[in-house]
């Protein structure tokens, strides 16, 4: 049984590693109900981030799924759960926050030596595992304007 965000956080304090991190980390549900998926990356012209876009979507058709509604999502959420930023910060000896710190790259990916974006951060992997369990009609908000995004680099070719 996969565990709920709450839970998941309660088990923050049994984690020593950045192994068991991620061993917790992917043991948390990714499900959400919903006849339909809605993937998303981005910005709009108007300089509006997606998610929040999906999100209001997602009030006006509960139906719709999106990745915010995950146990997953809501663990990882930095800024509403700050167990999980402290812990990262005691693990990584960084801050989650502060742009190519160690802790940022554990989730968002490597830069390569080129300046590129290595999708090889958490969030590349739960953006696969949720698109993969895609139902229903699929629907995409991407802009493209990022090619080393999490879009472009970990979801396109699913």
């Amino acid at each position: 049984m996969a565990w709920s965000a709450a839970e998941a956080t309660e088990r923050l304090s049994e984690v020593k590693s950045i192994s068991e991190l991620r061993d917790l980390i992917f043991g948390i549900d990714i499900t959400s109900e919903g006849d339909s998926t809605i993937l998303f990356s981005g910005v709009s012209k108007d300089g509006e981030k997606l998610g929040g876009v999906a999100t209001s979507l997602s009030i006006d058709d509960p139906n719709v799924r999106i990745i915010q509604n995950t146990e997953l999502a809501k663990f990882l959420d930095l800024e509403s759960n700050p167990d999980f930023e402290a812990k990262l910060f005691e693990l990584l000896e960084s801050d989650p926050l502060t742009h190519g710190s160690t802790a940022f790259k554990f989730l968002n990916g490597d830069i390569g030596p080129d300046g590129t974006r290595i999708p090889n951060g958490i969030w590349d992997e739960v953006s696969t595992r949720f698109a993969s369990e895609a139902v229903g009609e699929v629907r995409i908000l991407a802009s493209m304007g990022r090619p080393d995004g999490v879009f472009a680099l970990s979801l396109i070719h699913i």
